[in-house]
């Protein structure tokens, strides 16, 4: 990095220390905001402008010493809520990550009124710089993980179930002990940019992750690895933010505030993993790829719809898979565009007797020709259609290593985010609001950091790992 100070006071991108003193500190522009603090009244908005003027240090040293984060979650009540309106005196008795959500909604309120780029430096000095010490420690274990529907949007589009894959990015954060000098070690925030990546021959989907390219060299899916305890500032950099990335940043703080909230709130689930999309493969004309019988997830799913079936008594009629119920002598199923031989009154239902334990307890009671119909039926009801009129079908309904290569007849791979949006965001009136067009926050408790990498819902994912041309800037102290 270059030895001159940027528009954003840091020298060679570092944070400065806290127990210096920062060149030209607006000592009046404090007095006037500790008045305002010690008087319960909200910030006027003519202060938004000389704000937004500060440099960095000047601003991390301007918040740190009104002590706003470290009133709110000091032992006194009265203390508390000292820096909170007269009108939100009825939160004297709320809980800390209420208490928190209240202090939020006012910093949002003040905000709007500035300028995107400037507001986002400002909330990343006030909720990540001037963060307590006990909310970073307690986060150590904790995993926050969000999806955007392209490397510069995060919003995806309304009704928009299927992305991309080679679109689609995931964010995930984590805090833990990085060196940032010779004999200084201290708390890091890491963010990373990931993409998934599909291996037409292997049928596998990874996310994250570093590999070999077809000329021996290394390349990474881990497209940017950012420090994020370093405020946003004009200017490419490896590890920093750059502030034109302004939807890299609004998924980071929101990342950064979930984590928090899970600290903040400790009654809420612990889930140990992450749900990620499914992923689906597209063809211009379905009969392009056949069915597998051999699939392990078109069995599954087999199973599981015969199991519902047993669950609810066997009823004659079963819309999501009607050859189980009664069929009209002579009447043609139609599987996929083709005709079948027609099925007897009873259907197939009549020839299980149980749902046994696996989709060859079911093959077994059916015999070939009839449970492979099952499967066909199953495949045709899971078929979906993309805007552009390509019929999708999930990568598991074939089999690893398909002699058919259906990853490479497939004119474009997807996403399916279906459960996964509508991301909790903080509304001025104290009331979690729901944004439908962005994706959830997951935060997982993962005690042990090898359980970053694994394999899940098709996906090979390595939330650990960045590009190797940057690993020494991201060296633990300790895992």
């Amino acid at each position: 990095m270059s030895e001159t100070m940027s528009d954003t006071g840091y020298l060679d991108g570092q944070v400065p220390d806290p127990g210096q003193a920062a060149p030209d500190e607006p000592a009046s522009l404090h007095s006037r905001l500790k008045e305002h603090c010690d008087r319960v009244h909200a910030w006027p908005g003519f202060m938004a402008q000389e704000l937004g003027s500060l440099r960095t240090p000047e601003l991390f040293r301007l918040v740190r010493k009104l002590g706003l984060r470290h009133r709110l979650y000091g032992t006194d009540p009265a203390r508390r809520v000292e820096v909170l309106p007269p009108w939100h005196a009825a939160a004297v008795a709320a809980p800390r990550h209420e208490m928190s959500t209240w202090t939020r909604a006012q910093l949002l309120h003040f905000l709007s009124r500035m300028p995107k780029r400037v507001s986002q430096r400002l909330q990343h000095v006030w909720q990540v710089n001037v963060q307590p010490e006990f909310l970073v420690r307690k986060a150590f274990t904790r995993h926050a993980l969000t999806f955007m529907a392209t490397p510069e949007t995060c919003r995806f589009r309304e009704g928009e179930r299927f992305i991309p894959l080679d679109l689609a990015r995931a964010a995930h954060m984590s805090v833990r002990m990085h060196w940032f000098g010779p004999d200084q070690a201290g708390p890091m925030w890491d963010l990373k940019l990931l993409r998934f990546e599909l291996d037409a021959d292997t049928h596998r989907v990874f996310l994250g992750g570093n590999a070999l390219n077809s000329t021996g060299e290394m390349r990474s899916r881990c497209e940017r690895a950012y420090l994020f305890n370093y405020a946003p500032h004009r200017g490419n950099s490896d590890v920093l933010l750059d502030s034109h990335a302004e939807e890299v940043i609004a998924s980071g703080l929101d990342l950064h505030w979930a984590l928090e909230q899970s600290v903040l709130d400790p009654s809420g689930r612990k889930p140990e993993g992450f749900d990620l999309p499914s992923v689906w493969l597209g063809f211009e004309d379905p009969g392009d790829v056949d069915i597998e019988p051999e699939a392990p997830g078109l069995q599954q799913v087999a199973f599981n719809e015969v199991l519902f079936w047993f669950q609810a008594r066997k009823p004659a009629k079963w819309p999501r898979l009607p050859c189980l119920g009664s069929v009209e002598v002579g009447e043609p199923i139609m599987v996929k565009g083709w005709k079948r031989k027609p099925t007897p009154a009873s259907g197939f239902g009549s020839k299980l007797r149980h749902p046994g334990n696996c989709w060859t307890d079911i093959a077994e009671q059916l015999g070939e020709a009839d449970a492979t119909h099952l499967l066909l039926e199953v495949m045709d009801k899971s078929q979906a259609e993309t805007r552009d009129g390509l019929s999708l079908w999930p990568l598991a309904y074939f089999a690893p290593g398909s002699p058919q290569k259906p990853a490479r007849k497939a004119v474009r791979a997807f996403l399916d985010f279906e459960g996964l949006m509508g991301r909790a965001l903080c509304d001025p009136r104290l009331k979690q609001a729901t944004e439908p067009r962005l994706a959830k926050c997951q935060v997982a408790w993962l005690q042990d950091r090898s359980r970053l990498v694994g394999y899940s819902n098709d996906i090979s994912f390595d939330f650990e790992s960045v590009p190797p041309w940057v690993s020494h800037k991201f060296q633990a102290v300790r895992d």
